[in-house]
């Protein structure tokens, strides 16, 4: 058996690309996908609750136009646990649905 090894970060927008590609190649039972963790930036803040909010744009009623400024991202060192947890305990394919979750 074949094995592919992605090193992504959860909050990397094209992980779920990657990854929606990986499903359409549809390489079957002769290949197994493999998450590894990899942090964009290890030292973001832990929840999404305390991440630097930008403060040009404006948030809940006031805003009536599309956001232009940055976009706080989480630490990701949580979802790379949970997604180590799941291929101890299900291998590639609970992984799989595991980092599917995590990335929609």
């Amino acid at each position: 058996m074949k094995r592919i090894e992605v090193w992504a970060d959860m909050v990397c927008t094209w992980a779920h690309v990657g990854r929606q590609r990986l499903v359409k190649a549809g390489f079957g039972e002769d290949v197994e996908v493999v998450w590894r963790p990899y942090q964009l930036d290890p030292t973001a803040p832990g929840p999404l609750d305390e991440a630097p909010r930008d403060q040009v744009v404006p948030t809940g009623e006031a805003q009536k136009s599309p956001s232009w400024g940055a976009v706080p991202q989480p630490n990701t060192f949580d979802a790379h646990r949970v997604i180590a947890i799941a291929y101890e305990r299900g291998g590639p394919a609970l992984q799989g649905a595991v980092v599917e979750r995590i990335l929609r």
